[in-house]
């Protein structure tokens, strides 16, 4: 089978930024053969994105199994890092360093509430200049 021509290929044009950080971030199982060969090639053409993609993936290891005690060597790493998208990301981290820490050390999270949150929100632009207040209520609470 062949490609429609409508549909673009790497083959042809280098791939969006976009499409260049998923290829990096996502796992090796979720990539097709193509995409693997691709990885692989921008990996050995640039050390400074290896040395990105290793701190990245430490950072997601580190919140994927919750160390409690990881955050502190791996900011410290982060913000020696000769790459400066991450130490950017290493600076957001030690701004909002007690949230971070508090997502590491507690199980509880706020997710539900901000999805209901959302949804409300949501209710209420669709019935903008609409309706009354009893009817938001009503409608807010048959949406829940």
């Amino acid at each position: 089978l062949s490609r429609p021509p409508h549909e673009a290929t790497w083959d042809h044009r280098p791939p969006l930024a976009a499409q260049v950080v998923w290829l990096l971030l996502l796992p090796l199982d979720r990539l097709t053969t193509h995409q693997v060969l691709m990885r692989q090639q921008l990996l050995e053409g640039t050390p400074e994105i290896q040395q990105a993609v290793k701190e990245l993936t430490a950072f997601r290891e580190l919140l994927h199994v919750r160390d409690t005690t990881g955050l502190e060597p791996w900011l410290s790493m982060a913000e020696a890092s000769t790459v400066p998208e991450i130490r950017s990301l290493a600076a957001g981290v030690r701004r909002d360093q007690s949230a971070v820490q508090a997502a590491l050390d507690y199980e509880w999270s706020s997710g539900r509430v901000e999805g209901l949150i959302t949804k409300i929100k949501l209710v209420k632009r669709q019935m903008f200049g609409r309706g009354s207040l009893d009817l938001l209520k009503h409608r807010v609470m048959a949406a829940s």
